[in-house]
C-alpha cells in the first residue's frame, strides 16, 4: 500500500453475501481477518561468503501473530471471531485508515493503543449514522506499523443484519472522516487553533497600536495611512454604531481596501505568514479537494482582513471626532475674541474712572 497523499487516508469496501455464495464469502471474511492479524517478521541468518571471505546476513521473512483489538478492552479470541464472521449472514465492511508517518509521530499514533482509543470513540457514532445500533455493532482491527504510513485494518459488521446497503453514502464518509480527524488530531488542532487565534490577535493589536500612535509608522506610510483614515472618516454615517457589517457597501469596500494595504506592508509580513501557515495546516485536515481547500483558506484570510478593517473604521471614527473637537475649539475662540475685547475695554474704563475719583479725594497741597 502506498503512503497516503492526504493527512488522513481512508478507504472503505464491503462484502455482501448472496444465497449461493454465503459460505464462500464467510470464508473470505475469515481469511481476511486472519491475514490482517499477521505481519511480516524479518529474521536474519548469518552465513559465510566464501568468495568475499566475509560473513554476511541471509534475510528470511516469516509471519508472526499480531494481536487484534476490538470494542472491548479484552483481546478478542481469534477462533471465536473467525467463527462468528463465517456464520454472519449480512454485510461485512472493511476499512483502511492511514496516517503519514510525521503526523502519526506528531499526534502520538505510532502504536496500537492510540488507535484502539480512537476507534472505540468514533465507531459507535459512525454505526449510528449508518443505522446500526450500538448493541449490534461488532468490529475487530489490527495496527500495522509500516514505515512511512502506519495504518489500521478494520473489519466491522451489523450482528442484526438490518442494513442492506453496503456502499457508504457521501454524507457517511464525510462523517467518518470528520469524526476520525477530530479524534486523532484533536489535541494537536486545539494547540493550532490557540496559536492561530494568538497570531490573529497579535496582528490586530499591532494594527490598533499603529492607528493610535501614527508616529510609530514610517513617514511615507504614515502620510498614506493618515490620508486614508481622513477620507474614510468622511464616509462614515453621522449616527449609529461603527461596525463593519452595518456599514454601506461602499464604506465596507473602502475599509477592506485600506486593510489589504495595511497587511501588505513589510512590518506585517512575518506575522501574516505565520497566521496563513497555521490556517493552511488546519484546513488541510478537513479538505482533500483543491477547490474547498482554496475556499477555506480564503475565508481565513478574509476573516483577518475584516478584523483589521474594523480597527480602521474605529480609527477613522476617532479621527472624525478629533476633527469635530478642533472645529468646536476654533468656533469657540472666534466667538470669544469679540467678547474678550469688550470686557477688556470696560475694565480699562472702570480703572480710569476709579483713578480720577481717587485724584479728586486728595487735598491740594498749596491751599492754606
Amino acid at each position: 500500500m502506498r503512503a497516503p497523499a492526504s493527512l488522513l487516508f481512508m478507504r472503505f469496501s464491503f462484502v455482501k453475501p448472496s444465497t449461493l455464495t454465503k459460505r464462500k464469502t464467510g470464508r473470505q471474511n475469515a481469511k481476511y481477518i486472519h491475514y490482517i492479524s499477521k505481519t511480516p517478521r524479518v529474521v536474519t541468518f548469518p552465513y559465510f561468503n566464501q568468495a568475499e571471505g566475509e560473513e554476511e546476513a541471509n534475510i528470511n521473512v516469516r509471519l508472526r501473530e499480531r494481536a487484534l483489538f476490538a470494542q472491548e478492552p479484552d483481546q478478542p479470541v481469534m477462533p471465536s471471531v473467525l467463527q462468528e464472521v463465517r456464520e454472519h449472514n449480512g454485510i461485512v465492511w472493511r476499512a483502511i485508515l492511514s496516517l503519514r508517518e510525521d503526523d502519526a509521530i506528531k499526534c502520538g499514533y505510532t502504536d496500537r493503543t492510540s488507535w484502539e482509543v480512537a476507534l472505540r470513540a468514533t465507531l459507535p457514532d459512525l454505526a449510528h449514522k449508518m443505522g446500526i445500533k450500538r448493541s449490534d455493532l461488532k468490529w475487530v482491527a489490527a495496527f500495522h506499523k509500516e514505515k512511512g504510513h502506519p495504518h489500521v485494518h478494520l473489519v466491522f459488521w451489523d450482528k442484526s443484519s438490518q442494513r442492506k446497503r453496503g456502499l457508504l453514502s457521501k454524507a457517511e464518509l464525510r462523517f467518518a472522516h470528520a469524526a476520525l480527524v477530530r479524534e486523532i488530531y484533536g489535541r494537536w488542532r486545539r494547540r493550532q487553533m490557540a496559536m492561530k487565534s494568538l497570531s490573529r490577535d497579535d496582528i490586530r493589536l499591532e494594527a490598533l497600536e499603529e492607528t493610535k500612535n501614527l508616529f510609530k509608522v514610517p513617514r511615507q506610510e504614515r502620510i498614506a495611512l493618515r490620508n486614508d483614515l481622513v477620507l474614510l472618516s468622511f464616509e462614515l454615517p453621522a449616527k449609529g454604531e461603527i461596525v463593519l457589517s452595518f456599514m454601506h457597501e461602499a464604506v465596507m469596500g473602502e475599509a477592506r481596501r485600506v486593510a489589504d494595504w495595511v497587511l501588505s506592508r513589510p512590518s506585517f509580513a512575518s506575522s501574516l505568514a505565520r497566521y496563513e501557515a497555521i490556517a493552511e495546516q488546519l484546513t488541510k485536515h478537513h479538505m482533500t479537494q483543491h477547490e474547498p481547500f482554496k475556499e477555506a483558506k480564503q475565508n481565513a484570510t478574509e476573516d483577518l482582513r475584516n478584523r483589521i478593517a474594523q480597527v480602521l473604521l474605529r480609527a477613522a471614527s476617532s479621527t472624525r471626532q478629533s476633527q469635530r473637537a478642533r472645529g468646536r475649539t476654533v468656533r469657540s475662540a472666534l466667538f470669544l475674541f469679540p467678547r474678550i475685547g469688550l470686557l477688556l475695554g470696560r475694565e480699562r474704563r472702570r480703572l480710569e474712572l476709579e483713578a480720577a475719583i481717587e485724584c479728586l479725594r486728595i487735598p491740594n497741597e498749596g491751599v492754606l
